[in-house]
């Protein structure tokens, strides 16, 4: 059923703008990465690309706020496999779905604060054992 769900999805390309910041003595420098005019329906929600000014390995935190995202974006995981922290603040997020987190293995924090959620599929969370919200 995902399978299906997934390629019936339009692609969508993330635009970010990016903050770095060093971290442990300037032995690595990790990101952030903020969505510009983003949107999701429910089929324009499969991120396919993302414009990459760094390199996506670094970016560990995703903050989208007062954007217009009905439905979660998928595929996050593939393009961040370190994400940590996705915040997703005052931006219409109505449905969550079980497949949302998919490739989030890293996964400690979600914080969807100040959307109205309509659904939220009861294993969302299952398997995420990092993760709190």
């Amino acid at each position: 059923m995902a399978t299906f769900l997934m390629n019936s999805m339009e692609p969508v390309i993330l635009r970010c703008s990016y903050q770095l910041i060093a971290r442990f003595y300037h032995i690595t420098t990790v990101g952030t990465c903020r969505p510009q005019k983003f949107r999701t329906t429910f089929k324009d929600r499969n991120v396919t690309a993302v414009n990459n000014l760094y390199d996506s390995y670094d970016i560990i935190r995703f903050l989208a706020e007062k954007q217009s995202c009905p439905y979660f974006p998928v595929n996050l995981g593939s393009h961040f496999p370190k994400l940590q922290t996705l915040l997703i603040w005052n931006s219409n997020l109505q449905f969550l779905f079980s497949n949302d987190l998919d490739g989030l293995n890293n996964l400690e924090e979600l914080d969807v604060s100040y959307n109205p959620i309509e659904y939220l599929q009861e294993i969302l969370f299952k398997g995420n054992n990092k993760l709190t919200t």
